[in-house]
This record gives C-alpha cells, sequence and structure tokens, in this order.
C-alpha cells in the first residue's frame, strides 16, 4: 500500500511522503512497461497478501517459478528488517500494514491517494477518498528531491558516523557513474 510505504519513508529515512508515493507510482507504471513493451511474463505480488497469507503466497510464487515450495522458506536465518516494526524479527510480522491510518492526517491520504490511484484501483487497494489522478508539478519534485537528499546525508551520517557516513554515499554516488 503507498500509503503504508509513505509512512515507513518518513518514519525511517525521514523522506517526504509525496515524492515517495510519486516513486512508488512511477515505478510500477515504468516496470508495467518494461514488461509489456518485452512480452515479458511476470507475477505481481502485493506485500499485503504476503503479510496476510505468506504460504498462500509463497506457494503461488513458487508454482509460478515452477519449482518446489518447502516450509523451510518461511524460516528466516537473519531478521526480516534493518528498521522499522520488523526490525530485529525472523519471521514475517503479519500485522505490519494500515498503519497509514493512525499515523497519517487526512489531507496526507487523500494527497497520496492522488498521486497513485491508478495503480492503487488495479492492485484493488480501498481508497479513502474519491481522487483524481494528479503527478508532482516539477517544483514540487526538484524541492523534495533535495529535502530527501539532505535527509538521507543525516540518516547514513547519524547511522555510521561523519567520516564513514560521508565515504559511504560517495560509494553510492561513484557506483551509480
Amino acid at each position: 500500500d503507498p500509503r503504508d510505504q509513505c509512512v515507513s519513508a518518513r518514519r525511517i529515512w525521514k523522506k517526504n511522503i509525496y515524492r515517495s508515493a510519486q516513486i512508488w507510482k512511477d515505478s510500477i507504471e515504468n516496470a508495467r512497461k518494461v514488461v509489456l513493451k518485452s512480452n515479458l511474463d511476470y507475477l505481481e505480488v502485493k506485500y499485503e497478501d504476503l503479510l496476510e497469507n505468506p504460504e498462500l503466497t509463497i506457494t503461488e510464487i513458487c508454482q509460478y517459478l515452477n519449482c518446489d515450495y518447502s516450509q523451510s522458506m518461511l524460516l528466516f536465518k537473519d531478521s526480516v528488517e534493518n528498521y522499522g516494526d520488523a526490525k530485529g524479527l525472523y519471521i514475517i510480522k503479519k500485522d505490519n500494514y494500515n498503519k497509514f491510518k493512525d499515523i497519517l492526517s487526512a489531507p496526507e491520504i487523500k494527497k497520496i491517494e492522488r498521486i497513485t490511484v491508478t495503480i492503487m484501483k488495479s492492485l484493488k487497494y480501498e481508497l479513502m477518498n474519491e481522487v483524481n489522478q494528479i503527478d508532482l508539478n516539477p517544483f514540487e519534485q526538484f524541492v523534495y528531491q533535495l529535502y530527501d537528499f539532505i535527509q538521507n546525508y543525516i540518516f547514513h551520517i547519524k547511522e555510521k558516523g561523519l567520516l564513514d557516513g560521508v565515504r559511504y554515499l560517495r560509494s553510492l554516488s561513484i557506483s551509480k557513474k
């Protein structure tokens, strides 16, 4: 759900929720375009389906991949997440969704839904508002991207210390070139 994804992006990395919603929508649209253009076969899996019924969802993935399902696929050697409410857990946290209802304000939910409505409908997410599709305008995108850039630096410097944080971020920018 893009609303929960936005909550996670803001809570953990202090990212802008509207840019996060735009990236969520654009990423799914772009992936679908590539698949369509390339005539590829693919399977979309909703995070909420995996949480609600992990065994069924993983069985469906295995059938799609034409491989055998094993109960051990539900056991984790490492923690399932490094951050957030599932940090340190070795199991799927079945109630790790719909947190947006308690965290986001009504105007925030509405704007996220406006940005993501077409994809939300195609994935059968329940909308809380009757909205029309919008995209962030170029100025909003620029301001939110700058804000996220600064927050990314702050996050990694807090995580790794000043020198290691800057080195880590430099390594990311060098690897993208």
